[in-house]
């Protein structure tokens, strides 16, 4: 699968650059984040969480009991048909139901607009701004009941079962480094890489899942932008840090990879309340997910059903990406555009000059044109017709 191109030279191995020139990529690298945070994040006014902010940010742990619309109180019924009349494309409406002063009681709330609550009774009548305090503190038992976001995201909020994440109880926790800093030391560079690699006896033991956490933690993970073309990036994580190497031996990679993508949803609904260097920092290590998935290595090791989720999750979550320019830049799509010229090139869907230009992006993937770009939404908007 997928041997119609050649991801890299065996014989053209990455050396470490030496401080000179590790240190200018690494401002060069610093200053593209800074870029990626303006982009795709906007200022917070407000840094400090509010009791509300907190309440609400709990919801993304509350599991799904999704049902029809009818099956809703009336009042609610209405409530979601005006949102969803007056909507635009991106809009995102969710509603809740918990229990409170031994009482139901409903939250709806468009996603995308506002964070901010709106709190209803069972009958429909607002919950006294007086009394939200209480309800912030004693509330319980909340549960997803009802998800507006397009059809396809429909289908991934209900293949989730809250009650199956795991809890990742392993991850590595990286020792401190700021205190190396002596750049007069010829072999600074080799000695601050040297202390974040995980032990071999950790690694021994160490869960693929918390492994895959440690790795998008790597904290140089932005030297995968240090180079002419990300694959050769993400080649250069491989030679600094021995935990990228050792998940890429894991049989389950594959496995764990697209199961953490499946979160994404929840993950993003976390994100919009952080503040916005950390969405920026949430929208890279995202960026470094889906470029992993788009790796040969996983992409050969695929079943068919496997490669059919994949594909189906990457497509619900461009609409994901799309309706959040305050966490993900234009950048976020990248990895998407490689997965599927690696899947178009596979199954033979390409013809003349395109063939040659996919094969050009997955050889070196830094720059899509605007026709190469046009040619796989084209591809993208065929596999949403049939979906």
């Amino acid at each position: 699968m997928y041997n119609m191109y050649n991801m890299y030279n065996m014989n053209n191995k990455l050396k470490i650059p030496s401080v000179l020139q590790w240190a200018w990529q690494r401002c060069a690298a610093v200053m593209l984040c800074v870029v990626l945070v303006f982009l795709g994040c906007k200022e917070d006014k407000n840094e400090q969480k509010t009791d509300e902010e907190s309440f609400v940010k709990n919801f993304e742990s509350a599991p799904a009991a999704l049902v029809n619309l009818e099956q809703l109180p009336e009042w609610l019924q209405g409530e979601i048909k005006t949102h969803i009349d007056e909507a635009s494309s991106s809009a995102h409406f969710v509603a809740y139901k918990g229990e409170w002063d031994q009482q139901t009681i409903y939250n709806v709330n468009n996603v995308f607009q506002s964070c901010k609550v709106d709190l209803r009774y069972d009958n429909g009548q607002g919950i006294d701004p007086n009394l939200l305090e209480s309800v912030f503190a004693k509330s319980k038992n909340w549960s997803l009941i009802y998800e507006y976001s397009g059809e396809s995201y429909l289908v991934l909020m209900k293949s989730l079962n809250f009650s199956d994440r795991r809890e990742i109880k392993d991850k590595y926790k990286f020792p401190d480094i700021s205190g190396m800093n002596d750049w007069t030391r010829p072999n600074i560079i080799q000695e601050r890489l040297q202390a974040l690699q995980v032990p071999d006896a950790v690694l021994a033991e160490i869960s693929t899942e918390g492994l895959l956490e440690t790795c998008i933690e790597f904290p140089y993970l932005i030297d995968i932008f240090h180079y002419d073309n990300f694959q050769n990036g993400f080649e250069m994580l491989q030679a600094e840090f021995n935990g990228f190497r050792e998940i890429l031996k894991r049989p389950d990679l594959t496995t764990v990879l697209i199961e953490k993508y499946k979160w994404m949803c929840v993950d993003v609904n976390e994100a919009k309340s952080f503040r916005s260097a950390d969405k920026g920092r949430f929208s890279f290590r995202h960026f470094v997910l889906e470029f992993m998935l788009a790796q040969d290595i996983v992409l050969n090791n695929i079943s068919k059903d496997q490669e059919e989720t994949l594909v189906l999750l990457s497509l619900q979550h461009k609409e994901i990406k799309n309706g959040n320019p305050d966490i993900f830049s234009g950048l976020n799509d990248f990895p998407s555009y490689l997965l599927y010229a690696k899947k178009m090139l596979n199954d033979n869907l390409t013809d003349g000059n395109m063939t040659n230009k996919l094969l050009d992006f997955v050889q070196s993937p830094r720059y899509i044109d605007q026709s190469t770009m046009n040619y796989l939404n084209n591809y993208v908007q065929s596999i949403n017709k049939r979906l």
